[in-house]
């Protein structure tokens, strides 16, 4: 197991926002945390990364209680995350954005910036643009391109595709699935059924701060009752 979160509750000031929430990923897995607006994925992942800090609960990451450590410390043990807003610098060079995401690391397997144009070509050709040029999907591309570079064994990846084109929906799980594929375990929110599903070996569903359905990809497909409980609106 890389990734145990064992009962953890996050407050926003006085409101219970995470109520003993609990998941775990094993190595070479992707997980999807699925659920409808406002119920808690998103801060879920914030938990876990360091930029809240549950009330109580523990995480345990590659068998260490982590639930303390900032969120820099944190991506020192291995745990990269891309949020939701993208956050790229703007004025800063594709490749300079790269750059300070790097955290060293040699030898085979390590992500570097030939490694990282190698998965994002449409980076390569354009790394000497300034980031406030790239279109949303392009951004998002270089989020997750900036993450890599931590060198991550554990990615915790927000709502990657919201606001994208279909083709960049496309582009972007596809470049998940490589990344997965180039074994590095994923933790995923993401609003699109469709793409969660063809990404995720198990998911979580959350009701209202909670975790309420646990199980793979494919027994959620086959089992509408648990979608229109859990993810119709």
């Amino acid at each position: 197991m890389l990734l145990e979160v064992k009962d953890i509750n996050t407050f926003y000031g006085d409101s219970h926002v995470l109520q003993g929430v609990s998941l775990q990923v094993h190595e070479g897995e992707t997980v999807a945390l699925l659920g409808r607006n406002g119920m808690g994925k998103s801060t879920t992942l914030k938990s876990i990364m360091g930029l809240l800090r549950p009330r109580s609960g523990r995480i345990v990451f590659k068998n260490k209680d982590i639930t303390k450590l900032s969120l820099f410390k944190k991506a020192r043990q291995g745990m990269g995350y891309v949020p939701e807003e993208r956050r790229i610098f703007p004025h800063l060079s594709i490749q300079e954005n790269l750059l300070i995401g790097s955290r060293n690391k040699t030898g085979e397997g390590a992500w570097d910036l030939d490694r990282v144009y190698h998965h994002f070509p449409v980076l390569d050709e354009r790394k000497a643009m300034s980031g406030a040029y790239l279109s949303g999907g392009e951004q998002q591309m270089l989020s997750i391109a900036r993450a890599l570079m931590g060198n991550p064994d554990l990615l915790l990846v927000d709502e990657p595709t919201e606001g994208l084109a279909p083709i960049m929906v496309q582009k972007v799980a596809a470049i998940i699935k490589e990344i997965s594929y180039a074994g590095v375990s994923i933790l995923l929110v993401e609003h699109n059924l469709n793409a969660a599903l063809a990404l995720a070996d198990r998911v979580y569903l959350m009701g209202k701060a909670y975790i309420g359905y646990e199980g793979t990809a494919k027994d959620l497909e086959q089992n509408p009752d648990i979608r229109s409980e859990f993810l119709e609106v």
